[in-house]
């Protein structure tokens, strides 16, 4: 995830230089943005946290591309959407908040600018669930994870306010 991070350290960089803020800044800026606790500890070990944050930074670098260059291809948006949405398909939401905003800002009509996210939205949802589909049937995997993964904890007992409050921050501390 290393490789990731420091992706996502560019990208932030190309965001910032592309807002207009002079390169030394721009740096400096990547170098916090790289430093903080969350793309310190979330971006070098092994799961999404680090390939999400390329993903925004990639995202939100296309709305400021859009936004100073007034370009409002679809295509980007569809390939960018597809990457955060592959993540979590939540983050469609997301997508279509900032190209919604991107498009404002760069002078489409409202009708045009929901228009277009509708657009975009369905066909990142497509692309999206088609390549799922795909996945499973190559790798023969379900499409919906069963109930109990091999390896997973499954907590049989109810709420603990002790193991809420005190164990997990412990345990939460010491990784």
């Amino acid at each position: 995830m290393p490789v990731v991070s420091a992706a996502t350290a560019m990208a932030v960089f190309v965001l910032f230089t592309t807002l207009g803020v002079a390169p030394i800044a721009a740096m400096l800026l990547a170098l916090i943005s790289s430093l903080s606790f969350s793309s310190l500890v979330f971006g070098s070990i092994p799961e999404s946290y680090g390939i999400s944050a390329l993903a925004f930074a990639i995202l939100f670098l296309l709305a400021a591309r859009t936004m100073s260059q007034r370009t409002t291809a679809m295509w980007p948006w569809i390939v960018a959407g597809c990457f955060v949405a592959g993540i979590t398909i939540s983050n469609l939401g997301v997508v279509s908040i900032v190209m919604a905003v991107a498009l404002l800002v760069a002078g489409d009509t409202p009708m045009r600018m929901i228009r277009r996210v509708a657009i975009v939205s369905i066909a990142i949802l497509g692309i999206t669930l088609g390549l799922l589909k795909l996945s499973t049937m190559v790798f023969h995997q379900p499409m919906v994870m069963p109930d109990h993964r091999q390896g997973q904890m499954t907590e049989l007992t109810g709420f603990s306010a002790h193991k809420f409050f005190v164990e997990f921050p412990a345990a939460l501390a010491n990784t």
